[in-house]
């Protein structure tokens, strides 16, 4: 898959600084195990109050994005490496069912991958 940059704006007043991350699996205490990506590029205001970082997604799968309310949520990263929402930010997808999504080669009823 062809590297794909994600930008995710934040603010301190909708939860703090903004995350990405991959699901990996099922997890006990949180539902679904998650590897935190590292931002590749950081603006943030005078203030400090709201910003935006940069991630490189360079695997399909699911993902979690966590910014403000209208980013965040769960997205399916296709092979191709488009994407498209799984969830939103207030529904967790089923773990099996992200697992799924994320198999090399899994295919969705949204296209691509």
């Amino acid at each position: 898959m062809q590297p794909v940059e994600w930008s995710v704006s934040w603010s301190m007043f909708n939860g703090g600084a903004g995350w990405a991350a991959r699901i990996t699996g099922p997890d006990e205490q949180y539902g679904l195990a998650r590897q935190f990506l590292r931002a590749i590029g950081r603006e943030t205001s005078r203030s400090g109050q709201t910003g935006t970082n940069a991630y490189l997604i360079d695997a399909p799968g699911v993902y979690q994005v966590h910014g403000r309310r209208a980013e965040s949520g769960f997205r399916h990263v296709h092979d191709d490496g488009t994407w498209h929402p799984v969830e939103d930010a207030y529904h967790k997808p089923d773990p099996a069912a992200a697992l799924a999504l994320s198999a090399p080669g899994a295919r969705c009823d949204h296209g691509g991958g």
